[in-house]
C-alpha cells in the first residue's frame, strides 16, 4: 500500500513519530493533521494553537513537499490518501479534518457545506483497530479502533445533517431554556 503512495501527497494522523514511520515506509510526501490544524487554523476554531508555531511549520512542510511556501499558505492541499498510522493526538481536530477530506471525491476540501456525502472518496488505512488497550492505568484505555469507530459513526451521521435536523435541535435547546427559568 505504502508503495502505492511514493510520491503522492497523504495526510498522515497519530502520535509517537508518525512522520517517522511514514517515511521509513516510503511516503515521500506527506503532512500530518497537526501540522494542518496549525497551518489553517479556521479548520479547527476551538483549536488553542500558536501562530508563532506556524511559520515555522510552513517552512518545514513547504520543503518537505518541494513548493513554495506563499502556494502551500494559500489553502490546505489535495491529498491521495488518509494513513491513521497510531492513536490521534486530538480526536476532535483529527476528525475535523479527516471529515473535511472525505466530503469530496478528489482529496480537497468543500469550499461549501456539503449536505451529501459523495459516492466515492479517497483511501482511508488505519492501523490497530483495537478498540481498547491495556496501560498502567487500572483499566482499559480507548484505542484507535475506537477512534476509528466514532469518525465513521461522525461520517455517517453526514447523511443526516439537513434543516429539519438543525430545527430539532434549536427546538430542543429553546425547550431546554424555558424549563431552566
Amino acid at each position: 500500500v505504502m508503495k502505492t503512495f511514493k510520491d503522492k501527497l497523504v495526510l498522515i494522523s497519530g502520535i509517537h513519530e508518525c512522520d517517522k514511520v511514514a517515511a521509513d515506509a516510503g511516503v515521500n510526501k506527506y503532512i500530518s493533521v497537526e501540522e494542518i490544524c496549525t497551518l489553517y487554523p479556521y479548520l479547527v476554531p476551538q483549536s488553542y494553537r500558536k501562530f508563532e508555531d506556524r511559520y515555522n511549520i510552513l517552512e518545514s512542510v513547504a520543503n518537505r513537499l518541494g513548493i513554495p511556501a506563499k502556494e502551500l499558505e494559500k489553502e490546505p492541499p489535495q491529498i491521495s490518501a488518509i494513513m491513521m498510522l497510531h492513536d490521534s493526538v486530538k480526536w476532535d481536530e483529527a476528525s475535523q479534518i479527516i471529515l473535511d477530506y472525505l466530503t469530496t471525491e478528489d482529496g480537497t476540501i468543500a469550499k461549501t457545506n456539503c449536505f451529501k456525502i459523495p459516492e466515492r472518496h479517497i483511501p482511508v488505512y488505519t492501523v490497530n483497530n483495537d478498540p481498547t488497550y491495556a496501560d498502567t492505568f487500572r483499566i482499559q484505555r480507548f484505542g484507535n479502533g475506537s477512534f476509528n469507530a466514532a469518525l465513521k459513526a461522525l461520517y455517517l451521521s453526514l447523511i443526516h445533517i439537513s434543516e429539519p435536523t438543525r430545527l430539532l435541535s434549536i427546538s430542543y435547546a429553546v425547550f431546554c431554556l424555558k424549563k431552566k427559568n
